[in-house]
């Protein structure tokens, strides 16, 4: 582990992130990646990533390779991500909001 400043500094820096999992709930570096400008190859099971176009297969290292260097060269791939990123957290902000609105606290 990392102090916080040391860690958001190392992702900052970074001219890719790596997140191709076979299974996650979320994946809090990637975000932090994403937020910080830095471009992420991950697969389709990050749910913030559905419908990025260069998500890669876990299973196929020569895809996660092609997929980075596709990444890398395309200076828009971060800003799509970070779009990506807001509209899925607009999504489950919407979701909780109208979860508690449903529920009795008192």
């Amino acid at each position: 582990w990392l102090p916080e400043g040391t860690y958001r500094k190392v992702i900052a820096e970074a001219k890719l992130n790596l997140a191709v999992s076979y299974a996650e709930t979320f994946n809090y570096q990637a975000t932090d990646a994403i937020m910080l400008g830095t471009p992420v190859v991950g697969s389709q099971v990050l749910p913030f990533l559905y419908g990025f176009r260069n998500t890669a297969k876990p299973s196929h290292p020569g895809d996660i390779v092609q997929k980075a260097v596709s990444i890398l060269n395309d200076e828009g791939a971060c800003r799509e991500q970070r779009w990506l990123l807001s509209k899925y957290s607009n999504v489950a902000n919407d979701y909780l909001r109208e979860l508690l609105g449903k529920l009795s606290l008192c």
